[in-house]
C-alpha cells in the first residue's frame, strides 16, 4: 500500500548576484562530472582491452553455474581497482578536480558528483 505523494516548488528569493554565483556553481560542477565521467569510460576501455580481464570474462560467460561465476568475482574485482574503477578511486579522481575548482565547488559536493 502507497500513500499519495506531493511535491511543493517554491521559488527561492534571489538576487542577480545569487543566480549567477549559483550558475557559476553549477556549471562547474557539470565541467567536473563530464570530466570524470571521460576518465572512467579511458579507464573501463583499459579494463576492457586487458587480455586477463577478456579471460575472465570468457570464463564467466561459459560457467555452467552461479557458483562457477562467484569463483571469478575476486579476479574481476583485483582488475577493476587497478585500472581506477571503484568509487573510492573516482572520489579521489575528483578531489584532484576540487582544488581546481575550490572557490565554486565545496569538496563535499565534489564527492557526490564521483558517487553519481
Amino acid at each position: 500500500m502507497s500513500s499519495s505523494s506531493f511535491i511543493l516548488e517554491i521559488k527561492l528569493n534571489t538576487t542577480d548576484h545569487d543566480e549567477r554565483g549559483l550558475n557559476e556553481r553549477f556549471f562547474h560542477g557539470f565541467l567536473m562530472y563530464n570530466k570524470l565521467v571521460s576518465h572512467a569510460k579511458k579507464c573501463l576501455k583499459g579494463l576492457r582491452q586487458d587480455k586477463q580481464y577478456r579471460a575472465l570474462m570468457e570464463q564467466y560467460a561459459n560457467a555452467k553455474a552461479k557458483q562457477e561465476q562467484k569463483l571469478l568475482y575476486p579476479e574481476l574485482n583485483v582488475l577493476r581497482l587497478a585500472y581506477g574503477l571503484s568509487e573510492y578511486q573516482f572520489h579521489h579522481w575528483i578531489s584532484v578536480q576540487q582544488k581546481k575548482n575550490k572557490n565554486f565547488i565545496d569538496s563535499n559536493t565534489a564527492q557526490k558528483i564521483a558517487t553519481r
